[in-house]
């Protein structure tokens, strides 16, 4: 009996792991197409973002029937170009925005927006302000309830795009070719498999 006892804590404790908190990384790559930078057309670009499950806005505003959808960005994302230029924005509890337009006339999006940023590399001495965004673009009415737990393909979007606005010094379009997601679990995930596996193990000699 304290054997099966253990192995049903053990199933329990399996099963609760994944209604925890945890961070999808979000890793992309791409070619720049369009822009007014010199020197950069063709040139490759990698980055990552970042977001949290469940995906519980921090606020929503609607206007008519479009909804913005305001997340938390829970680590510093990046991106960074072909020539060593990295350029960071920072962790922000509304840098992340779902935008739907729930009668389908225009594009759905995602976006995670600068804001507060680090910039290094050669790009870091372009004179004026210098913001980015990464997006992806999907027909109307795709984002009713918000951000997704579970990312699309890159396939299942329109676009996915990098944006690079050096105001005065020119912007860049950048076109991703390639996206994977990661799950990163939170401490206590973590935990409760360890707890699981001990249990299992403890289950086992009995």
């Amino acid at each position: 009996m304290p054997a099966i006892r253990l192995s049903i804590a053990a199933v329990v404790l399996a099963a609760a792991v994944p209604s925890l908190a945890a961070t999808i990384e979000l890793d992309f790559s791409g070619t720049v197409t369009s822009g007014t930078l010199a020197g950069y057309m063709g040139d490759t670009f990698h980055g990552s973002v970042f977001y949290s499950v469940p995906t519980v806005p921090e606020g929503t505003a609607t206007f008519g029937t479009v909804t913005d959808y305001f997340y938390a960005v829970p680590e510093n994302f990046f991106v960074t170009l072909q020539d060593g230029s990295t350029l960071t924005g920072l962790a922000t509890y509304d840098g992340l925005a779902v935008v739907d337009d729930s009668s389908g006339a225009s594009a759905d999006f995602i976006k995670w927006d600068s804001g507060t940023f680090l910039a290094s590399g050669p790009m870091s001495a372009l004179v004026g302000p210098l913001s980015f965004n990464v997006q992806f673009v999907a027909p109307g009415a795709t984002f009713t309830s918000g951000m997704p737990a579970v990312f699309p393909s890159l396939a299942s979007f329109e676009e996915g795009l990098v944006v690079i606005n050096a105001s005065s010094d020119g912007y860049l379009f950048g076109d991703m070719t390639s996206l994977t997601a990661t799950t990163i679990p939170e401490p206590s995930y973590w935990l409760v498999n360890l707890v699981a596996l001990a249990v299992a193990a403890a289950s086992g000699r009995r």
